[in-house]
């Protein structure tokens, strides 16, 4: 699991890449009732679709009302998130904590 947490705290250097850590003393939470993936796309042309994947498959949302709640559950979750530097802060310290746990005795 070290490596895990390591692997996150490498790849949120990457510019494109945003981690955010939803606490449990946050409680219940917008997404507790699955995942999603909202793809937005450069051409205003083309509008947001939303993934989801589930036991049935996958499925794809198009339907305007059904991606805008979509996104409105987003917000909220980024709501209910700790900022980008605490969520680093909090897998750094579990992290080390895992590493401590598990060296060998001296």
């Amino acid at each position: 699991m070290g490596r895990q947490l390591d692997a996150l705290i490498d790849a949120a250097q990457k510019p494109h890449v945003s981690i955010r850590v939803v606490p449990a003393s946050a409680g219940e939470h917008a997404c507790m009732d699955g995942a999603f993936v909202i793809l937005s796309f450069a051409a205003k042309l083309d509008p947001d679709v939303v993934y989801l994947e589930g036991m049935g498959g996958e499925i794809y949302v198009e339907d305007v009302g059904q991606v805008r709640r979509c996104n409105v559950r987003f917000d909220h979750l980024c709501d209910q998130a700790l900022s980008e530097d605490d969520s680093m802060a909090l897998i750094a310290e579990i992290a080390r904590e895992y590493q401590h746990s598990n060296e060998p005795p001296h």
